[in-house]
């Protein structure tokens, strides 16, 4: 699917001598989808990039989980690994 401008292409047609714009001509250009006509199309790709962004927002933050557990456990095992160096030393 192309993107034109079909306001343009409406002169372009009426300025055309060849060119017998009739009102159903018009009606049938006017009643094509655009990108920023009807809202529709607009509508959909706010909605896509929302749903997008909502996904990629989850995603970050069970990696942002995963990455504090993954830190928290590196400190706890390095806690412990010294604890267990320090009572060896000690007996």
């Amino acid at each position: 699917m192309r993107q034109i401008d079909a306001d343009d292409l409406l002169v372009r047609l009426r300025g055309n001598v060849l060119v017998d714009v009739t009102p159903a001509l018009e009606e049938a250009i006017n009643e094509q989808p655009t990108v920023f006509g009807n809202g529709s199309t607009a509508d959909q790709t706010h909605e896509i990039a929302d749903m997008l962004e909502t996904k990629a927002n989850i995603e970050l933050q069970k990696a942002t989980s995963y990455h504090n557990g993954y830190i928290q456990a590196c400190v706890d095992f390095g806690r412990a690994l010294r604890s267990n160096i320090e009572n060896k030393e000690n007996v």
